[in-house]
């Protein structure tokens, strides 16, 4: 479930990307998001929605009860949580989304908004939680962008996550396209 793995390798287990690793190694310099927090290597998640991660974290440790705390807690903050815009630039719903994520890519920053206004909306976000993917969840594609500067009008903070990871952010958060500064092995194609 790495995307990191999967960016430089592709959707294959771990002994096929050890398969591979013969001979002169491959290296590259990816896309990868800046931000004041530091880089990001596969992308960043903005707005109340992040509270989805503690889902994911529950699903992973099989914890039945976080999970059904954490996903009526998500459920809450997903619609009733200050939600994020893009600003300066005309992307997306005006009353904003729970969700912006944010993926380098060669091209630009590559931005979708997820949202959750209806029952058949929190149906698709749980099927696409069951499959692990909550990418897969209804969304609208915010374009591709050098630099990306999301706020969240209501003057709150709000939530981040860069590679995954929680960071506290502020009621503006700014992203721009970068490249990695050091190499790294990958055994594919790179594909932007």
């Amino acid at each position: 479930m790495n995307l990191l793995a999967k960016r430089m390798h592709g959707e294959v287990p771990a002994p096929e990307i050890v398969g591979r690793l013969t001979g002169s190694l491959r290296t590259v310099r990816p896309s990868v998001i800046r931000s004041r927090h530091g880089i990001g290597l596969t992308g960043a998640l903005a707005g109340p929605g992040t509270v989805w991660n503690e889902v994911r974290e529950a699903m992973r440790a099989l914890n039945v009860i976080d999970f059904v705390a954490s996903t009526r807690e998500a459920i809450v903050q997903s619609t009733a949580g200050p939600k994020v815009h893009c600003a300066g630039i005309d992307c997306g719903r005006e009353e904003g989304y729970a969700a912006i994520t944010v993926v380098p890519h060669e091209d630009g920053l590559h931005a979708s908004g997820y949202y959750a206004e209806s029952l058949a909306d929190y149906a698709g976000q749980g099927i696409a939680l069951l499959n692990r993917n909550f990418r897969d969840g209804p969304h609208d594609d915010l374009g591709r962008h050098p630099r990306l500067r999301l706020v969240c009008p209501a003057g709150e903070q709000m939530g981040l996550l860069i590679d995954g990871e929680p960071f506290d952010g502020a009621e503006e958060e700014e992203f721009e396209l970068g490249t990695c500064e050091v190499d790294l092995v990958t055994t594919k194609e790179f594909e932007t």
